[in-house]
C-alpha cells in the first residue's frame, strides 16, 4: 500500500497544478421551499436574518440571564450594523481604513461568536463531503497537484474533513491540510503539495491551547456556553485571541504570507472558482493572486450567475504579457456539487 500511495503522489506532480478559489456560496448549503435554512452558512447579504434566528436560538440554549442578555444585545448590533451597511465586510474595511481599533475588534469579536453559533444549529454543507470523498485517497490524502485558497473565515471544509481524522483538534487537522493561517503559524505546514490558504483567517478565539473551533468538531460541544463570558469581556482577556484576521491586516501570522502565498500558487495552470463573486473590497488580493499564476491557461467557474461574471473576472485578471496564450473561462451555473476538474480526474 506504501508504494501503491507513492505511485499516486508521483503521477500526481506530473499533472496539471489545480488551484480552487472558494467564496461564500461555497458554504451557502440548502434552503427549504420556504428559503429557510436547512444547512450550510448564509450568504453576507443574509446575515441580518440569522441575526434575528440566532437571538431566538440563544433564549433556549442558555439559563444564564446575563450571558444571555449580552449575546442579544450583541446580535441585535451586528443586526444593525448589517442594515447601514452593503456588507459587514464593507463595515470592518471602514472601521480599519479609519483606525476605530475598539469597534473594529469588537466586530470581528462578534462575527467569530456568530458563526460559531450558526456552525452550532445547522448542519454543515454536504458538498464538502461529496467533494472531499471524490478526491482523497485511502489514507485521507488530497491530490499533491492541488490547493485550496478560501476567503471564507467558516469552518465547514474542517467539519467535513474531521470525519477523516476523528478525535483530532484543529491544530492537528490544520498541520494535516497544511493551512496557512493568516491569524497564525501552524506547525509541521509544507508549502509544496496539498495545501489550504485561509485568506481571512477563521472565525473563532483561541483561548490559550484549547481552540473553541473543537467544540464544533464535537470535543466538548456542550461546554460551549463555559467559553462565552471571556470571549465578550471588554477588553477581552489576554489569553484570548481572536483567530478572524481580515486580508488586509498586515503583521498577524506569518510575515511573509504574500511570499508564502505565491509559492502555493505560481504553478496553477487551471483555476476553479466557487461561489465568489469577486467582491471590490478584495479587488488588490485577487489581482495579486492572478499575478502570481504565470502559468494559468483556464478556470472553470461555478456559481449561479457565472456567466454575467466574465467581465470581472477578466479584469482581475489584468492585461497578460503580448504573445501569450488567452485564458479559457468555462461557466458553471450547477451548483449541485462542487465542480472538479478533468485535470483532476
Amino acid at each position: 500500500m506504501k508504494a501503491f500511495k507513492l505511485d499516486i503522489i508521483i503521477e500526481n506532480q506530473n499533472m496539471s497544478k489545480v488551484t480552487y478559489l472558494l467564496g461564500a456560496g461555497a458554504s451557502a448549503g440548502q434552503l427549504d421551499n420556504s428559503q429557510n435554512r436547512l444547512r450550510g452558512l448564509p450568504t453576507i447579504k443574509d446575515f441580518g436574518k440569522e441575526c434575528i434566528r440566532c437571538m431566538n436560538w440563544i433564549e433556549g440554549q442558555t439559563q444564564d440571564h446575563t450571558i444571555r442578555t449580552r449575546l442579544h444585545s450583541e446580535m441585535n448590533w451586528l443586526l444593525n450594523k448589517c442594515k447601514e451597511y452593503p456588507t459587514i465586510d464593507t463595515y470592518a474595511r471602514i472601521l480599519f481604513a479609519t483606525q476605530q481599533w475598539q469597534e473594529y475588534e469588537r466586530l470581528k469579536r462578534v462575527l467569530s461568536m456568530f458563526m460559531t453559533l450558526l456552525q452550532i444549529q445547522y448542519p454543515r454543507d454536504l458538498r464538502y463531503d461529496g467533494w472531499i470523498a471524490s478526491l482523497v485517497d485511502d489514507y485521507g490524502a488530497f491530490p499533491a497537484n492541488m490547493n485550496i485558497l478560501t476567503w471564507n473565515y467558516d469552518a465547514q471544509f474542517e467539519l467535513a474533513y474531521s470525519s477523516y481524522w476523528p478525535n483530532k483538534s484543529t491544530e492537528e487537522l490544520w498541520s494535516y491540510m497544511s493551512v496557512l493561517n493568516k491569524s497564525r503559524i501552524v506547525a509541521g505546514v509544507k508549502h509544496d503539495g496539498f495545501s489550504v490558504t485561509k485568506l481571512n483567517g477563521t472565525a473563532f478565539h483561541h483561548i490559550d491551547d484549547a481552540q473553541l473551533l473543537d467544540i464544533l468538531l464535537g470535543i466538548g460541544k456542550s461546554m460551549w456556553e463555559s467559553y462565552l463570558p471571556a470571549m465578550y469581556l471588554d477588553p477581552p482577556a489576554s489569553n484570548i485571541t481572536n483567530e478572524l484576521s481580515y486580508v488586509w491586516e498586515v503583521g498577524r501570522g506569518p510575515k511573509n504570507f504574500n511570499e508564502l502565498l505565491k509559492q502555493r500558487v505560481q504553478d496553477t495552470e487551471v483555476l476553479v472558482v466557487i461561489g465568489y463573486s469577486f467582491p471590490y473590497v478584495n479587488r488588490s488580493m485577487d489581482k495579486f493572486i492572478f499575478s502570481s499564476m504565470p502559468k494559468l491557461s483556464k478556470i472553470y467557474n461555478q456559481n449561479g450567475e457565472a456567466e454575467v461574471m466574465d467581465d470581472l473576472i477578466r479584469g482581475r485578471l489584468g492585461v497578460k504579457p503580448i504573445g501569450s496564450a488567452p485564458i479559457d473561462i468555462i461557466h458553471i451555473t450547477n451548483t449541485s456539487q462542487f465542480c472538479i476538474p478533468n485535470e483532476l480526474d
